[in-house]
């Protein structure tokens, strides 16, 4: 199995300027710390232009977790429940169910994790003894009190 480290940041863009002068002028002012993305991921209509703006400064692959408000040919990847009615294509990937469902009520000193386990890939091996293995890793690693797992259709 491949890995690769990487560094996590989050930060909330409405503290940010106009993200449409931003992409004009190429120009975006990330928050002290963080450091150039090589990917950002965005949910809420309102990082849509955020997004764009960083992949414009910064060259860097942008994914959108929902059903874009701006055509989905300006994003490199979006991950899309299929109620939507968005078919899979080259940038877009069908979730059975929303994502917000699983965690739109739990409050974050409850301590949850949520994982999004996909299903059959003609790509990589499955191996479920593996998958659970490192499921167990993190959830002893981040202590979760609660632990979501979401499996696509087939996935185990």
């Amino acid at each position: 199995m491949n890995q690769t480290k990487c560094r996590l940041f989050d930060f909330n863009v409405q503290g940010q300027r106009n993200p449409i002068l931003n992409i004009i002028f190429k120009n975006y002012k990330l928050p002290e710390g963080i450091t150039k993305p090589d990917i950002a991921i965005g949910a809420g209509h309102k990082t849509h232009l955020h997004l764009l703006a960083i992949k414009r400064c910064f060259n860097a692959k942008i994914v959108v977790i929902m059903k874009p408000s701006l055509p989905l040919m300006f994003f490199d990847l979006c991950i899309i429940p299929k109620h939507d009615g968005i078919k899979n294509g080259p940038n877009i990937i069908n979730t059975q169910s929303s994502l917000v469902k699983f965690n739109s009520n739990l409050k974050k000193k409850e301590n949850t994790g949520l994982i999004l386990i996909g299903g059959p890939s003609k790509h990589y091996f499955w191996d479920s003894k593996i998958v659970l293995e490192e499921i167990c890793k993190i959830s002893k690693k981040f202590k979760f009190r609660k632990l979501v797992l979401h499996f696509e259709k087939d996935a185990i």
